[in-house]
């Protein structure tokens, strides 16, 4: 299940299923897609992407009511990375509009399902930014799914996403601010020149500089 935003008065948001079949060999069959009109008051891109993933899920659930076929797993796929964290995320508190959605999707989903895929290798942008009538053709990747699902290694899970999110994260606060992480580690004051001194830095237990402590 792929899920995509653009931002347009038309079109919005989409949602494709892609159903994959293992006998002999893997197989991919269109199943169904779905798109919204974008609202007047538009909300963040972030708000945009957010709501076609919850559009992914509803669309996953009426399929899976309808097919009479057994569907063993079922993986969605954005190429948020913003989305993918508010998914993962199960302490931070958000506004109600993010809540509601994620509240919804947490409960259909688990963080497992969710992975990454870059932009360029998203079949349902197809479906946001159209197709030339002479591009639909049996072997085009709207009809025939995305290549990559016939490969061993995908894009990431979100798992994945966080981790590397997060050692980039640490390996930037250690290049910018080696001697205050390094002096907050000992558990010690900042010195007075310190620019953080006044955010309350602390280090938690991940080794990442946090604010506020």
């Amino acid at each position: 299940m792929f899920s995509e935003m653009l931002l347009r008065k038309d079109l919005a948001l989409s949602a494709k299923q892609v159903m994959c079949s293992r006998m002999e060999e893997l197989k991919l069959r269109f199943v169904m897609a779905k798109t919204c009109v974008a609202p007047l008051r538009q909300p963040s891109i972030p708000r945009f992407e957010l709501q076609a993933a919850l559009l992914a899920v509803r669309l996953a659930d009426i399929i899976k009511k309808e097919l009479t076929l057994h569907t063993s797993k079922t993986v969605f796929w954005s190429d948020s990375k913003t989305v993918l964290l508010y998914i993962l995320n199960e302490s931070r508190r958000f506004h109600t509009f993010v809540v509601n959605r994620v509240a919804e999707i947490q409960d259909s989903t688990q963080p497992a399902q969710w992975r990454f895929v870059p932009g360029h290798l998203n079949p349902a942008d197809d479906c946001t930014r159209g197709l030339q009538a002479s591009e639909m053709t049996s072997d085009c990747r709207w009809v025939a799914g995305p290549t990559f699902l016939c490969e061993s290694e995908g894009p990431l899970y979100v798992d994945e996403l966080s981790r590397a999110e997060m050692l980039a994260v640490k390996r930037a606060q250690m290049e910018s601010f080696p001697e205050n992480r390094e002096t907050l580690l000992k558990n010690l004051s900042l010195p007075p020149r310190s620019k953080l001194l006044s955010l309350n830095p602390f280090v938690d237990k991940a080794g990442l500089l946090r604010v506020g402590g």
